[in-house]
């Protein structure tokens, strides 16, 4: 994978991707930053913080430490990763960025670029619907929350919990079929609670935000990482038996989200 290049979008994902990469040294990883005005650094300091905002509150909440560091435990990373992960700086240590003005992955300027480029493989950090990327003659990855085929489409980490009692990842290559792509790796942890002082306390808005600033970007980290460290070969894929369960699921409802999260969080 030494020839993998990232397209950067900011949020929490990106971010935590920023920092796999950079704590893994590999600083000389091609980073396409891709935002309205993105080469205006002002621009792009008001942005991290608008698309971080949750993360950069939660961050401040004294209550919520232990709950990151059992979360980098569970996760194999290392102490303070999802703290640090929100450090603005990080991306200022990559030595070959490239700025592109565009406000959509599937933008005109974005494709134009990435089509001039020599480079061949790309791995996505946004989670919107790629289009005309497609049609480019390029290789684009994605990292799951979910063991695919068993759980596809949106808040996958969520329905991996509520309706399989465990939590997936897989690094798969996009093809237009919506999570269908030829798998590269995968993985499943089984599932446990995490502690969350005062659970109670907290609202289901709040712990679905709470979820995707820390814990489904670390089940993503952690699989990324351990691809880059066993060099895995992004032509080799995953033989998927045609009976192997597949299941398409779309954004929770309230009735879900209660559920799930009471399945999730103890005291």
């Amino acid at each position: 994978m030494d020839n993998l290049n990232l397209i950067f979008y900011e949020n929490p994902i990106g971010r935590g991707y920023i920092n796999t990469f950079l704590e893994l040294g590999r600083t000389n990883t091609k980073i396409i930053y891709y935002s309205p005005f993105s080469f205006l650094k002002k621009y792009r300091k008001y942005l991290f913080k608008k698309n971080n905002f949750f993360p950069l509150l939660f961050i401040k909440d004294k209550k919520l430490r232990s709950l990151m560091n059992e979360i980098e435990t569970f996760f194999s990373l290392r102490k303070n990763f999802l703290n640090d992960m929100y450090n603005y700086n990080n991306i200022d240590h990559f030595k070959n960025i490239k700025w592109v003005n565009a406000r959509s992955i599937n933008s005109e300027k974005l494709l134009k670029y990435i089509n001039s480029t020599d480079d061949t493989n790309f791995l996505i950090s946004h989670q919107e619907l790629v289009k005309g990327l497609l049609d480019l003659k390029k290789k684009f990855f994605h990292i799951h929350p979910g063991y695919l085929p068993k759980v596809r489409g949106a808040d996958g980490s969520l329905h991996s919990i509520l309706n399989h009692d465990e939590l997936g990842c897989t690094l798969f290559q996009l093809d237009k079929k919506i999570d269908k792509g030829p798998i590269i790796r995968r993985k499943i942890f089984e599932f446990k609670k995490f502690k969350l002082s005062n659970f109670e306390n907290y609202n289901e808005q709040e712990l679905y935000r709470i979820w995707f600033s820390f814990v489904d970007p670390a089940l993503r980290c952690s699989l990324l990482k351990e691809c880059l460290n066993l060099k895995i070969n992004l032509e080799k894929f995953v033989d998927v038996n045609n009976s192997e369960d597949s299941n398409y699921y779309t954004f929770m409802n309230k009735n879900e989200i209660a559920a799930v999260f009471k399945k999730i969080f103890c005291n």
